[in-house]
C-alpha cells in the first residue's frame, strides 16, 4: 500500500509538509518512508499511480518516480512557466507513456522509465477532471470552456473538442459538460453529462 500524509501547520503560516509511504499490509509494518518530500509542500490529492514497479506521485510542481521496493528517487520532472502546478487532475498510464496535466493548459507524455519528455500540448484547456484513455485517445472534460476534448496519446495533437449539444434546449445558456468521463469499451461507448443531460456517445 502506498500513500501519502497531508499536513498544514500555523509556524510559520501556510507551511505545508507532505510524507510518502510504503506500508506492507500483511505484516501491519512501514517498508519506507519519503519524509517532506515535496519541496512547496503541496501535492495532488489523488492516490499515486503504481506502474512496473514504481510509483508516480504529483506533489506541488514536481512529479516524483520511486522505487516502488524501496522508496527511492528515481527521477523528478518540474511544471515550469505556464504549465502551472500540479494540484489538479489524476495521472495516467496508457501504451506506456505517463501522461501529466498541469494545471494551466498544459498536457504532456513523459517516458514512464526516464522522465524523457515524448511530446506536449501547450492549448488543451484547464481541467480539474480525470483523463481518460480508449483507444489510443485521451478524453477530457475541460474546465474553463466545458468542451470534451479527444487527444492523440501518441503526439498529443487534439483530434476534435465538442461544446454540449444541450444548450439551446437547457434551462441555461451556460451549459456545459461537467465532472468525468465513463467509457463502455466493449460497447465502444462514452457516457457524460452536461449540467442537466446524462448522455451517450458512440465512437468510432
Amino acid at each position: 500500500l502506498f500513500f501519502q500524509n497531508r499536513q498544514w501547520t500555523s509556524t510559520p503560516v501556510y507551511d505545508g509538509k507532505i510524507d510518502l509511504y510504503g506500508y506492507n499490509l500483511s505484516g501491519d509494518s512501514i517498508i519506507w518512508e519519503q519524509d517532506d518530500i515535496d519541496f512547496h509542500g503541496n501535492s495532488c490529492v489523488y492516490p499515486p499511480v503504481i506502474y512496473q514497479d514504481k510509483i508516480y506521485f504529483k506533489g506541488g510542481y514536481t512529479l516524483y518516480c520511486l522505487d516502488a521496493a524501496s522508496g527511492e528517487i528515481l527521477w523528478t520532472w518540474i511544471a515550469e512557466g505556464a504549465a502551472g502546478d500540479l494540484l489538479m487532475s489524476n495521472l495516467l498510464v496508457a501504451e506506456n507513456k505517463l501522461i501529466v496535466r498541469a494545471s494551466g493548459n498544459y498536457l504532456c507524455a513523459l517516458n514512464p522509465e526516464t522522465g524523457t519528455l515524448i511530446w506536449e500540448n501547450n492549448d488543451c484547456g484547464t481541467s480539474p477532471y480525470d483523463l481518460v484513455c480508449h483507444d489510443g485517445i485521451i478524453y477530457n472534460i475541460t474546465g474553463n470552456d466545458g468542451k470534451l476534448r479527444a487527444i492523440d496519446i501518441n503526439d498529443g495533437h487534439q483530434y476534435w473538442s465538442m461544446s454540449t449539444p444541450n444548450t439551446t434546449i437547457s434551462p441555461s445558456n451556460n451549459n456545459s459538460f461537467l465532472n468525468n468521463i465513463v467509457i463502455d469499451s466493449v460497447q465502444r461507448k462514452c457516457y457524460v453529462a452536461d449540467r442537466y443531460f446524462l448522455m451517450c456517445f458512440q465512437l468510432n
